[in-house]
């Protein structure tokens, strides 16, 4: 192979690094964010359901909660409020895990107002899934930037 034909390192970096960054153009085109915007929300909504399993349901969800919260829940009215979404819990069954993944996540242009949605299993102590279904929540940055849910809806089937 001649010296001619040969593409100098440079002229190779430069090409990769404009891939990248048609690449990295073409995702904040295409689907109106960025990526860092959507996977800090995904990873809110991760740690969510981890503290949900090691902390307990309660906890995870009054410390992720905006404080104008609403739950939505099968057979009951809105639930609104840290307070009210506090009650609504009953006493922690051992063994119970309520466990979730967020699948999707999209956030508004601003970065301020995004949405997840996924599936969740509640399994018994045993690890036997008790019932499953898929959830949607609405998170809202505060104005230390952390997303907070603002609502939650799961349904079950």
């Amino acid at each position: 192979m001649s010296n001619s034909a040969k593409i100098p390192q440079k002229n190779h970096r430069v090409g990769w690094l404009v891939v990248f960054l048609i690449c990295l153009g073409f995702n904040s085109i295409c689907l109106g964010q960025t990526l860092p915007a959507k996977e800090s929300l995904l990873e809110a909504d991760r740690s969510f359901s981890k503290m949900g399993r090691e902390k307990g349901l309660k906890a995870a969800f009054l410390h992720f909660a905006d404080p104008e919260a609403i739950l939505l829940r099968d057979g009951s009215e809105p639930i609104r409020g840290l307070e009210a979404i506090g009650k609504s819990f009953g006493p922690e069954v051992p063994g119970f895990v309520l466990a979730w993944e967020p699948e999707f996540a999209r956030v508004a242009e601003s970065g301020e107002l995004g949405y997840t949605l996924g599936h969740f299993q509640a399994l018994d102590s045993e690890g036997k899934i008790l019932n499953k279904g898929s959830y949607t929540s609405v998170w809202r940055k505060n104005s230390k930037g952390e997303w907070k849910w603002l609502i939650d809806v799961g349904v079950n089937y």
